[in-house]
């Protein structure tokens, strides 16, 4: 079982890594596979992930229950 802060890590871009990308730090975000979202899709590229969507990553929870979802998981 994940605590909130295992969780939250889940969701934090890997910065060591990203300092390698020749992107433009520009905000645009993308929503990637991993349900991290980018700065834009040139960091999310360089960081060898796939996008799930244009724009942030939207988290929800839903009443009753205890695990995180995402707008658009099937």
């Amino acid at each position: 079982m994940d605590t909130n802060k295992n969780v939250c890590r889940k969701r934090i871009v890997d910065l060591e890594n990203m300092a390698y990308c020749r992107c433009p730090r520009v905000y645009w975000p993308v929503c990637a596979k991993n349900n991290i979202t980018y700065m834009n899709y040139c960091i999310m590229d360089c960081l060898d992930q796939d996008i799930r969507r244009y724009g942030p990553c939207i988290h929800y929870r839903r009443s009753g229950d205890s695990s995180d979802g995402f707008l658009g998981d099937k």
